[in-house]
């Protein structure tokens, strides 16, 4: 009696175990972990890349191009020999091996050019090993394709395991969650390390050997663990990770009288900030108050709070100060020794400077830039700095709009190239009119003031701290005219030269090119399918992600929390394209391709920041559909022509082949800006409608 009753209470346990134990290993949950797989491993890629190979942070979509070439030529292999799942592991630890040689011998590249200023001048320790700028990229590229194969690989298996539609909606949902735990775990300041123990694991369940590739997992993660400790004992540095860099902290050693030296950080041996003692005579921190004693300040850029530290020496009633890295103000908050950012007329805002300037109803005396440089993008789908539409024509407009009768504004950068500062010259000139003036400094640094406070001022003569007369400044731009090349919202690249795609980008991408193309050509023998209708698709929408990305980060701020959202969102409202597909069973295109062709005229007619007047709950609202319409109506198309393939797999490579083309066409925002790319757009899905009305036509004459 007594064993019966414990069967009894056990078998229902034992049934939701089985169940349990059938639904992880069922092909639906294989599919979901599979794609989560694929973009958790990319967005970590994207973030730890950069940090060890510093000039890929400024070869935009790189990381992003390797991982989608590379899932597409897995997508498109038949190979039955071999296991995609074993390949994962074994690639990836040749991939992390090599990374973890950049980090131990400090590589670094030779920059060839001057067309575009990558701001390599600032190095403070002379790395072990440098290369050519040309063999990194490529060489890179083609790991990150090598280890991405298998990965698009194991997607493309599961994948065809369902229904078209319902296979690309259970991926969708895996990139998604793959999106969301990425920020949330960046969120919480996990490292890409840690990302990369959980990135490993999750792959556990399609591998046989099991116990072994764990090991192998915790060994990979161990190996790039020891690296950064190697660094950090042979550099006497912190290693710290926040949402935008790998931090390299310093503690500076103590001032000769015995008080704290404050700190110093890095980015992958490149100076990023301070926080450091500053004497009242500080020539480079003082300057702004040699022409105006204000009373409210905003400081733009507060890092380490140097420039807090000498509002408040200076007598300042208020100061307002913007930090768009939470890391970065803990270290000026702990570890400035003047604990400027722990003073009651201090009130920090964490979050972006041009954010800020949109929706402050403030006004001031002066507006400090702090000396703003990012080393790095805010986005893998976007060409641009974090700082860069900090230092557009419509930025210093929204300046001069919160300025006082008697206010200015100081700009400071630290180029080894004069006609980047004197950009800035110009486009202040341009918003406040003749009365801007320039001081060269030390270390490369430059000063530019501007405003109404600077009406009828005069140079002041400091020691170190030179300034350049009107008849020197005209000089020299009168010998570089693109110096009177105003950045905007829509063509932000300030550090530029001319408006043309630089050498060296040219030179690169026909080199990836190049590369992708040994192993693609003979996976697209092997399909013996052309799918231009998909590839175009892909090209399309890949531009409307750097659009919108691009566009809402001037709504919401040129942040990481902005990059994660927008991409969930996309990823949410293909979702929603997908189930509606699944639920309705829509056959015909003609209303989706009417609406997604008008969204992308409106668009390139009316400029983005004719929508941010107003109250900012209006302004979300109109911006989110300003941008979010277009996406919809371009997920619609896609999941309807998805829904009549008979090859998922195949399918879904050629749009993601498509997506590398879009990402390459990117790059011509650098000559063009960024509402040119709403024409490509329109051109690749005007393309793909004249391959789907071909094809009709076609069918349409057989079956006569």
């Amino acid at each position: 009696m007594s064993e019966e009753s414990t069967e009894d209470r056990t078998a229902p346990t034992n049934k939701r175990i089985q169940k349990w134990k059938a639904f992880l290993t069922g092909p639906a949950f294989l599919l979901f972990l599979a794609s989560f797989i694929s973009l958790f491993l990319e967005l970590l890629f994207i973030r730890l890349v950069p940090s060890v190979i510093h000039v890929v942070g400024f070869f935009t979509n790189l990381v992003l191009l390797a991982s989608f070439m590379g899932m597409s030529i897995g997508m498109f292999q038949r190979d039955k020999r071999t296991s995609p799942e074993d390949q994962i592991m074994l690639r990836l630890f040749i991939l992390t091996i090599i990374l973890s040689i950049f980090i131990v011998f400090r590589i670094k590249a030779v920059i060839p050019t001057q067309e575009h200023n990558l701001n390599e001048v600032s190095e403070i320790r002379a790395p072990h090993m440098r290369v050519g700028l040309f063999f990194i990229l490529t060489g890179i590229y083609g790991v990150l394709l090598y280890a991405f194969i298998p990965i698009g690989a194991l997607v493309g298996k599961c994948l065809k395991e369902f229904p078209p539609v319902k296979a690309y909606s259970i991926n969708i949902l895996g990139s998604l969650f793959g999106v969301l735990l990425f920020s949330a775990l960046s969120y919480f300041g996990f490292s890409p390390v840690s990302c990369l123990l959980v990135g490993t694991l999750a792959i556990l369940p399609f591998l046989r050997k099991k116990r072994l590739h764990a090991l192998l997992s915790v060994l990979l993660v161990c190996i790039v663990a020891s690296a950064y400790l190697y660094e950090e004992k042979s550099n006497s540095w912190k290693n710290l990770w926040t949402p935008y860099y790998n931090l390299k902290v310093f503690i500076n050693p103590p001032a000769p009288d015995g008080s704290s030296g404050g700190f110093s950080a890095f980015v992958n041996n490149f100076f990023l900030l301070s926080g450091v003692p500053i004497s009242d005579d500080n020539e480079v921190y003082g300057l702004p108050y040699r022409y105006v004693r204000p009373e409210r300040i905003l400081v733009l850029g507060s890092g380490g709070g140097n420039d807090v530290a000498m509002a408040l020496s200076m007598g300042a009633s208020h100061i307002d100060a913007v930090e768009i890295d939470p890391m970065v103000f803990r270290l000026g908050k702990y570890l400035n020794p003047q604990q400027a950012y722990n003073n009651p007329k201090v009130t920090v805002y964490i979050g972006d400077a041009r954010n800020y300037l949109k929706n402050t109803q403030e006004k001031y005396d002066l507006v400090i830039f702090g000396t703003l440089d990012s080393h790095g993008l805010f986005s893998a789908f976007s060409s641009i700095k974090m700082e860069n539409f900090v230092y557009t024509r419509e930025s210093f407009e929204e300046v001069k709009r919160i300025l006082s009768p008697q206010g200015i504004i100081a700009t400071t950068v630290g180029f080894d190239q004069i006609w980047v500062p004197l950009r800035i010259y110009s486009t202040m000139q341009q918003v406040f009119g003749k009365n801007a003036i320039v001081h060269l400094g030390i270390s490369s640094l430059v000063t530019v003031l501007a405003g109404p406070g600077m009406e009828g001022k005069s140079i002041q003569e400091m020691s170190r701290y030179k300034g350049l007369s009107p008849a020197a400044v005209q000089d020299i731009i009168a010998k570089n005219p693109e110096i009177s090349i105003i950045p905007t919202d829509d063509w932000p690249h300030l550090f530029l030269r001319k408006k043309k795609l630089p050498l060296e980008y040219l030179k690169i991408m026909g080199a990836l090119l190049l590369i992708s193309c040994f192993p693609l050509v003979p996976a697209l023998r092997a399909s013996k399918r052309i799918s231009t209708h998909f590839f175009f698709l892909g090209a399309g929408f890949l531009l409307l992600e750097t659009k919108s990305i691009t566009e809402l980060a001037l709504t919401f701020g040129s942040t990481w929390i902005t990059n994660a959202v927008v991409i969930s969102s996309i990823l949410f409202v293909v979702l929603l394209a997908n189930l509606y597909v699944l639920r309705f069973k829509p056959e015909k295109y003609d209303t989706w391709y009417t609406l997604l062709l008008i969204s992308l005229v409106l668009t390139y007619l009316i400029p983005h920041k004719s929508l941010l007047a107003g109250n900012p709950a209006l302004q979300v609202l109109i911006s989110s559909l300003f941008c979010g319409l277009p996406i919809l109506f371009a997920a619609m198309i896609f999941a309807i022509s998805f829904s009549q393939v008979s090859n998922s797999s195949e399918a879904l490579a050629w749009n993601m082949l498509g997506c590398v083309i879009g990402g390459l066409c990117e790059y011509l925002s650098l000559p063009y800006g960024f509402r040119f790319l709403v024409l490509i757009a329109i051109g690749m899905y005007l393309l793909s409608l004249i391959d789907l009305i071909r094809k009709k036509v076609g069918e349409h004459g057989l079956a006569n």
